[in-house]
């Protein structure tokens, strides 16, 4: 039987290009004191998610400025 591990990325924007906070399980990888995020930073993160082994099942929107990333990874 497969095991997964989950992982959820909360994504919070201020204005349309620019990421005002963002947790991966309740941990900050980008937070307000961090200058000018962009949405291409947030790019190059879940690219490196990838990298990692996670996949990407689900985004939804949770507010007009916050979106959820759900991710899982294969336990070996």
């Amino acid at each position: 039987m497969q095991k997964w591990m989950y992982l959820r990325l909360s994504v919070n924007y201020h204005g349309e290009n620019e990421v005002y906070s963002a947790t991966s399980n309740g941990t900050p990888v980008f937070d307000k004191e961090d200058n000018k995020r962009t949405a291409q930073d947030l790019q190059e993160y879940v690219e490196q998610l990838g990298l990692q082994g996670w996949e990407l099942v689900n985004v939804y929107q949770d507010s007009q400025l916050c979106e959820v990333y759900h991710f899982k990874r294969l336990i070996e």
